[in-house]
C-alpha cells in the first residue's frame, strides 16, 4: 500500500497523517521531548543538528536545531 493511500487526506477535513514535515527549533532536546510526550512520536534517528520522529514507518517529522529557530 502506498503512503498516499494510508493518509487518507480528504479535502475540507482535518489531515489524518503526513509523510514528511521539517521543522527548524532552537531547542532539539526540548523539542523532542515535547513531541514524544505530546504525540507519542519515537525517535528514529538523531544527531547533534537533527532529528528524525514518527509514528509509523510511513511519516517523519525532522527538527533541525536553527539558532533562530521556528516560522519566520
Amino acid at each position: 500500500m502506498k503512503a498516499v493511500e494510508l493518509c487518507n487526506v480528504v479535502y475540507n477535513k482535518a489531515m489524518q497523517c503526513f509523510s514528511h514535515i521539517a521543522i527548524l527549533v532552537k531547542d532539539l532536546e526540548k523539542s523532542i521531548e515535547f513531541y514524544s510526550s505530546i504525540f507519542g512520536m519515537k525517535v528514529k534517528w538523531r544527531n547533534e543538528e537533527k532529528a528524525y520522529l514518527g509514528l509509523s514507518d510511513h511519516d517523519s517529522l525532522a527538527l533541525l536545531q536553527s539558532e533562530t529557530g521556528g516560522v519566520r
